[in-house]
């Protein structure tokens, strides 16, 4: 009987001390909190006639204060207690006699800290998914966008832009017992990708001296123009093209990105020529007999031009400057470079007059 009492008693025991560390919360409480408790209130406004009432925290870690005691309703700030579990006891006197102690468990937390926001950028170009909020307060809390036509938050603080605008985005940490939610903001902005656009050049091909040529972009304003070549051509603010030397060089026109935006770039390709020269046009002579084919004319200029005569009736000119007299008369010579690009033909003329041959009568004996 002695054993069996034993076993029941250290079963007991056992039980008890399941049940205390598994004690049930009451109430959870912020951190600095003030609250309110009362008993006996249905007996009325001050509980039950005649009686007293003592309140007291039993841990010793309680750093607060009671107002009311004595009372059947207190209030408490809990002011610097620390963060953990504590039992708020009352006990009831009336007469000098004491009843049962009525207790409540009382677990004080922090507050949820939603902390500060950090965004790898606040402008973010459209289609960029690679930009992301975080937070270096509570983990667990929810992300939100104030305006989901401009932007999404993941839950893992993934950014996906929508359109172009502003929105600002919230951190909340949901708030337990007494304690209001946290929450922080950051403001992000949408912009467009910028956008070099197409070039276009009045001419690909430009003489040196010709200063009447540009380039041209149907992107966006703004940007800035740039020769890869500045020996062969420079480009002004406004895409007006100036030949420096003869050569190629590409014209690249930048518009400068925000945020996370890159840079947009476009490029076309320029070759500066000289301009054609007919030179100075050398003759045998001014003067050519009809039926000689000794004459010809010839060139200082550049090679590969064209010959032509104002008169065929009275002369002809060969691919190699050879005159063919015709009939009796002055012409015009005429050598003629085509220009490439933006050059212009030049030429270069000369006058040469075709005599007939004298015919003389038979010499008479007077």
């Amino acid at each position: 009987m002695k054993i069996f009492n034993h076993k029941l008693y250290f079963i007991l025991m056992l039980l008890m001390f399941s049940m205390s560390m598994y004690a049930q919360v009451d109430q959870t409480i912020c951190f600095n909190s003030s609250t309110s408790y009362s008993v006996d209130s249905s007996d009325g406004p001050n509980g039950t006639l005649g009686s007293t009432y003592t309140w007291s925290v039993a841990e010793a870690a309680f750093a607060g204060t009671i107002s009311g005691n004595t009372t059947n309703a207190i209030s408490i700030d809990w002011g610097n207690t620390p963060i953990g579990i504590y039992t708020l006891q009352v006990i009831e006197t009336t007469g000098g006699c004491e009843g049962e102690p009525q207790e409540i468990t009382v677990e004080i937390i922090n507050a949820p800290n939603a902390g500060d926001l950090a965004i790898t950028s606040s402008t973010i170009c459209m289609g960029d998914t690679t930009q992301s909020v975080s937070s270096d307060g509570d983990a667990g809390g929810t992300w939100s966008s104030s305006d989901e036509n401009v932007l999404t938050v993941g839950t893992d603080g993934t950014i996906t832009p929508v359109g172009v605008g502003a929105a600002s985005i919230t951190y909340t940490v949901a708030g337990v017992g007494n304690c209001g939610d946290s929450t922080q903001n950051i403001e992000v902005n949408i912009v467009e990708e910028p956008n070099a656009g197409d070039l276009a050049v009045t001419s690909s091909t430009i003489c040196m001296g010709d200063t009447t040529q540009s380039v041209s972009s149907d992107g966006d304003a703004g940007g800035t123009w740039s020769s890869s070549d500045e020996t062969v051509l420079t480009v002004g603010v406004d895409g007006t093209i100036t030949p420096v030397g003869v050569g190629t060089a590409n014209i690249t026109y930048t518009v400068t990105g925000t945020g996370s935006c890159e840079d947009s770039q476009e490029s076309i390709q320029v070759s500066i020529i000289e301009a054609p020269d007919a030179g100075i046009l050398t003759l045998t002579s001014n003067s050519i007999c009809m039926g000689d084919t000794t004459q010809s004319v010839s060139s200082d200029g550049d090679a590969g031009g064209t010959w032509s005569s104002s008169d065929e009736t009275v002369l002809t000119v060969g691919t190699d400057g050879s005159i063919t007299p015709v009939g009796e008369g002055t012409a015009t010579i005429t050598y003629t470079i085509t220009g490439s690009g933006s050059c212009g033909n030049d030429s270069a003329d000369i006058s040469v007059t075709v005599y007939p041959i004298p015919i003389t009568t038979p010499i008479s004996i007077d």
